[in-house]
């Protein structure tokens, strides 16, 4: 049982929910070792030590905005990040995705005897009305993993962001991008570079069990870099692109595809004087990670 992972633990504490002494035990060995590993043994080791690195501050107000499952929010809990709340967008997403919150919720409740910790927001409409049930300067740090290539109108989203946080406030944001090669939830690479009407050929004739052009147009909104680069500076004070910082720390074990090709780029950017200029350039065709400042 020690060796394995934090996600491989919330899983068996997942796993468990309803056996008490089980999940005590899973729940005792999980914060221990989250307290103690670093860097941390989990799918979200970058963004935990972005977090810890930048926000020491445990009394800061986060918002983990697009919260899903609610793992992100554990962990941080877990670490002592106890002014905390997620939400996350359920209409049109079906029964199952409706239902997360309440699951979350349960588990909080049962586990950190913590209550209402999780809500809904709605989709991001373009009517100015506000999108979550916060109050506006509610939050010091918004937090979203993996959300922004969802999200079809991103100035509303941008917006939000802007309303709930207070004045000194920030945003860590990690995200997919167009410019990446291999775009996780299509999983060909380079076919949505190409222009929407040979995208959308594809996607019916190859993708068709999925729900073809239909399923993935409402699933995905792809923007370059270079796009939330210009949003941003648009909407906030200051913008800092952390990715080429980022790239020489990539864990390969908690990657299931292509690593070989990513050990060849860790090889790469490590070389003396031109892996710097690599991984700058690499870092266009990569997921973004930002924190902007209000």
């Amino acid at each position: 049982m020690d060796n394995l992972n934090l996600d491989q633990l919330y899983k068996k504490f997942i796993e468990n929910f309803n056996d008490e002494k089980e999940c005590e035990k899973y729940k005792i060995l999980f914060e221990k070792k989250i307290l103690n590993e670093k860097p941390f043994n989990s799918k979200n080791y970058q963004t935990l030590d972005i977090i810890t690195s930048n926000y020491p501050d445990k009394k800061i107000r986060i918002l983990d905005y697009g919260c899903g499952g609610g793992r992100l929010t554990f962990y941080l809990y877990s670490l002592g990040y106890r002014n905390i709340k997620g939400c996350d967008v359920l209409d049109n997403y079906g029964k199952e995705k409706s239902n997360q919150i309440d699951k979350n919720n349960s588990l909080f409740s049962k586990i950190l005897n913590e209550d209402n910790i999780f809500s809904s927001c709605k989709q991001f409409s373009e009517n100015g009305e506000n999108l979550t049930i916060y109050k506006d300067k509610s939050f010091d740090l918004i937090l979203s993993e993996y959300v922004l290539e969802h999200c079809h109108n991103l100035d509303g989203y941008t917006d939000e962001c802007a309303r709930l946080l207070d004045n000194n406030g920030s945003a860590y944001l990690t995200f997919g991008q167009r410019l990446k090669p291999v775009e996780n939830h299509i999983n060909t690479m380079f076919v949505h570079w190409f222009p929407k009407f040979i995208l959308n050929f594809w996607l019916d004739v190859f993708r068709k069990e999925q729900g073809g052009s239909r399923y993935y147009k409402k699933l995905l909104n792809l923007k370059s870099v270079f796009y939330f680069i210009k949003l941003f500076n648009s909407k906030f004070k200051k913008v800092d692109w952390l990715t080429p910082r980022y790239l020489t720390d990539v864990n390969i074990k908690f990657y299931k595809r292509r690593k070989k090709m990513r050990l060849f780029f860790n090889y790469l950017f490590k070389l003396k004087i031109i892996g710097n200029i690599i991984r700058y350039i690499v870092s266009y065709f990569s997921n973004p990670k930002f924190i902007i400042y209000k």
